[in-house]
């Protein structure tokens, strides 16, 4: 099994999926953040290609993952 960084694991257990499928939707995130993109834009990119009912897509966990992202290193 890979070894996930702590925010991949802890988006896991908050979005009740496995870590193999929570650590590319934290890599996109993290990812469209760098290239300058908002948390709603970046929600909106989730929501077309997730699904809009999916939680990894609503802009509160984006904005979680985020701020994860600054205090996790």
């Amino acid at each position: 099994m890979p070894a996930y960084s702590p925010l991949v694991m802890e988006a896991s257990k908050r979005l009740g999926h496995r870590p193999m499928l929570v650590d590319p939707v934290i890599t996109v995130i993290v990812g469209h953040r760098r290239e300058g993109k908002s948390v709603k834009e970046i929600s909106d990119w989730l929501k077309w290609n997730l699904g809009d009912d999916k939680p990894a897509a609503q802009t509160e966990f984006v904005d979680w993952v985020l701020d994860r992202s600054r205090n996790t290193k």
